[in-house]
């Protein structure tokens, strides 16, 4: 979490990750808040979970 409050502070409001075994993607959501998804396959992050990331709706 320090990095996303770290983030916030820098007026950041998208990221997106890559480590051994997973992508992550985390997105701004106001007021101060995160939402955070993380997938297997960056395709399928962005299939399943990238509208809800982007405006908070399924």
């Amino acid at each position: 979490m320090a990095l996303l409050t770290q983030a916030g502070t820098l007026g950041i409001t998208a990221l997106d990750f890559r480590d051994a075994s997973h992508d992550w993607a985390a997105r701004a959501a106001m007021p101060g808040g995160w939402r955070l998804a993380r997938a297997v396959k960056r395709d399928t992050l962005e299939q399943v979970a990238m509208r809800w990331l982007e405006t908070g709706q399924a």
